[in-house]
């Protein structure tokens, strides 16, 4: 590489990125792993809805099949093919309870787990050991510094004394040596004095260099420590705050775990004891699910919708009778919303007809806790694709209530 090259060349902290790209990068994983586990949840949500809402219409079915006042019962093949229906719903059923029978025991395995990793794993022994040797450690360097600092403010305070005390001695000195160009000689007591005074004086000159070389020592000794003082603060507060994060992460981690953990133990437990329940129903012949919003004189639901199962979708027809037109206007304004005859794909069929399902729900005055559910007739124009017509299907219970 050249030097021109070498000039130029980026030197950043990772493969050549630079703090801000590499943070950067890693918000958007971040992100991108947020958006993958909220859509595996709406993932588990729908599938979850639909699973319930196949197991009301199982149920529905078993009741109208028990119903005496059934006019379904009139011929053999309505029998066998409700028999049949029934052999399969129950089949089913058995199946989803013993998976969330299975279910319930791996998350309360896994909870098991998660308990004992956290009653084992708390902050360790040797973090607290380093936290508390380094806060030592800390302590002592800023005593250090401080005595440090008072054996310097000492020292200038006796330098300035000193020099203070050279300067009166020089001008005795300036005096004395003005008397004796003025008055021509001295006698043997003024030389003696004059001796004296520059004794001292010279002893004053040698206690000021030593105060000074003194005050240098000092003041090179405070500096390396103060600097030592810092570079250690440095590292201690480092060192302080990786061991704390660590700790929380895994205590945090550790959580996260038993709260999952927790949390699918619990989803599992409900899961099979409403699969029990439905069971239990199952057996007694007997149904829980709320009745029709629309009825005719004879106790025959009335439907809002004819809706077309396609290989793209669905398409709606408002086949609603003219007095549920006028005499439900919250329904009717609904069903003026939606485009008749327009091939909706199965999300946007989920958006336009949420209105309904909630308006049934909501109509908890009139029939009871569970409300109500609008009927339609479904056609299947799916041809032989099985898999399309269950996921159109799937669509349709979740939002009415229909039968083939």
């Amino acid at each position: 590489m050249l030097p021109a090259e070498k000039k130029h060349y980026r030197k950043g902290l990772t493969l050549g990125l630079t703090l801000a790209e590499t943070f950067s990068i890693v918000v958007f994983i971040l992100l991108l792993a947020c958006a993958v586990l909220l859509r595996f949840e709406q993932f588990q949500r729908d599938t979850a809805e639909a699973q319930r809402d196949t197991a009301r219409v199982d149920l529905q079915i078993t009741r109208e099949m028990l119903s005496p006042e059934s006019s379904s019962w009139g011929n053999a093949d309505a029998w066998y093919e409700y028999a049949r229906q029934l052999r399969d719903t129950v089949e089913t059923l058995a199946e989803r309870a013993a998976a969330a029978e299975s279910e319930r025991d791996r998350a309360v395995l896994r909870a098991a787990e998660a308990d004992s990793l956290l009653a084992d794993n708390g902050v360790g022994d040797e973090v607290l050991d380093r936290a508390a040797r380094l806060a030592s450690e800390r302590d002592s360097l800023q005593r250090a510094a401080s005595e440090s600092e008072r054996r310097m403010h000492e020292a200038a305070a006796l330098k300035d004394s000193l020099a203070e005390r050279l300067a009166e001695v020089e001008q005795v000195a300036e005096q004395l040596g003005d008397e004796v160009a003025g008055r021509g000689g001295l006698t043997a007591e003024e030389a003696e004095e004059i001796v004296e005074q520059a004794a001292r004086a010279a002893g004053l000159r040698d206690s000021l260099e030593a105060a000074r070389r003194t005050i240098g020592t000092l003041d090179r000794e405070l500096r390396s420590t103060r600097e030592l003082m810092m570079m250690d603060q440095d590292s201690l507060i480092d060192s302080l705050r990786a061991g704390l994060d660590e700790s929380r992460f895994r205590e945090d981690t550790l959580r996260s775990r038993v709260w999952d953990a927790e949390r699918e133990r619990d989803d599992a437990v409900g899961r099979a004891e409403y699969r029990e329940a439905q069971l239990e129903q199952l057996s007694r012949g007997t149904g829980v699910d709320p009745p029709p919003c629309w009825l005719d004189a004879e106790g025959n639901p009335e439907y809002v919708f004819r809706i077309e199962l396609t290989d793209r979708g669905m398409r709606i027809f408002n086949i609603a009778p003219r007095h549920r037109i006028t005499g439900d206007p919250e329904a009717a304004g609904h069903a003026a919303e939606i485009e008749e005859g327009r091939e909706y794909s199965p999300a946007e069929f989920l958006r336009v007809t949420q209105p309904f399902h909630a308006l049934g729900v909501s109509r908890t005055e009139a029939f009871g806790a569970m409300g109500c559910r609008f009927w339609i007739r479904p056609v299947d124009a799916t041809g032989d694709r099985k898999e399309v017509f269950q996921e159109r299907q799937r669509a349709l219970w979740r939002r009415f209530w229909f039968r083939w």
